[in-house]
């Protein structure tokens, strides 16, 4: 693909504690969300069904953690903490592409995913993220390769924020 075309999707995910019971809750079927070049991407990704399509896919793939869970909780989106939302904006504006500085966003981990290409789902963007459950044996830590990236998808919180970027002739998201 010609860098000139290519379109990035650029996505930090933050996680933090539990709250209620996949019991509880019954997660819905993740909504594929295509984001096209003839979409405003800034619009298209401060769309809610965006978010709440990466809320179900979190959801459907903790569900299929093996060895089961005792007591899966269901994920949520985290919406409160508007000091931590404002310092994810301010750094996700600065279009670096590292985690925020932790003096700032202590006691969250944070998930970043870049992907290229035109009409790819917003659940491309943490796919790669389940896929490191192949590296993961409970009850260790990773076996093998990297594994962190998949332990943050099986935890509770979500809070996402998808910046817009351009740098050059890119365009990261």
């Amino acid at each position: 693909m010609n860098l000139v075309c290519a379109q990035l999707l650029f996505a930090a995910t933050l996680w933090t504690l539990p709250c209620t019971t996949a019991a509880e809750t019954a997660s819905s079927a993740a909504e594929v969300l295509h984001l096209m070049s003839e979409v405003s991407l800034e619009a298209g990704l401060r769309n809610s069904s965006a978010a709440r399509a990466i809320l179900d896919y979190h959801n459907r793939v903790r569900s299929q953690v093996f060895p089961p869970a005792a007591n899966m909780e269901y994920m949520h989106l985290f919406t409160s903490l508007s000091f931590v939302r404002c310092r994810m904006r301010d750094w996700a504006a600065q279009c670096k592409w590292d985690h925020g500085p932790s003096h700032d966003l202590r006691h969250i981990e944070q998930n970043l995913s870049i992907i290229s290409g035109r009409h790819r789902s917003i659940i491309d963007l943490v796919r790669s993220w389940y896929d490191e459950r192949h590296y993961f044996s409970y009850p260790n830590r990773c076996s093998g390769s990297v594994c962190t990236h998949y332990t943050q998808v099986v935890t509770i919180f979500l809070k996402c924020l998808l910046n817009s970027c351009h740098t050059g002739d890119m365009t990261a998201v």
